[in-house]
């Protein structure tokens, strides 16, 4: 497998400053852009063609969850997972049913991040 290029998507600009931080210590993964809501991740997944993207799912203009059935329905080999601060049960379903190859809770992605992005890119 050659280097995984990943699409971080949240409205806070802080959130995707720490994703980028925990994915930067892998040096197989490489942050090919950013995005504040599910429109602006539409326009950079037709622009960069990513591996993965990495969503928010709670976000302005269009939600995660909304631009993860484009995106599975536009570019089938592009990898989505969401992540989210909300109750993880609420979402872990949907996100099954819009094409999302994993979900993560927010408070999960220091120790998980990294082993769920290989493992959804593996599965794919």
């Amino acid at each position: 497998m050659g280097i995984i290029t990943v699409l971080v998507v949240d409205d806070h600009q802080i959130i995707r400053q720490v994703i980028r931080t925990l994915l930067g210590s892998d040096p197989n993964i490489r942050v090919v852009g950013e995005a504040a809501n599910g429109i602006e991740a539409l326009q950079l997944t037709a622009e960069l063609h990513p591996d993965v993207v990495l969503m928010d799912i709670a976000m302005p203009q269009m939600n995660g969850i909304e631009a993860a059935l484009t995106i599975h329905d536009n570019w089938p080999s592009t990898c989505v997972i969401l992540i989210t601060a909300l109750a993880a049960d609420t979402y872990l379903e949907i996100s099954k049913l819009c094409g999302a190859r994993a979900f993560l809770p927010k408070e999960t992605l220091q120790n998980e991040l990294v082993t769920t992005l290989y493992r959804a890119v593996q599965a794919s």
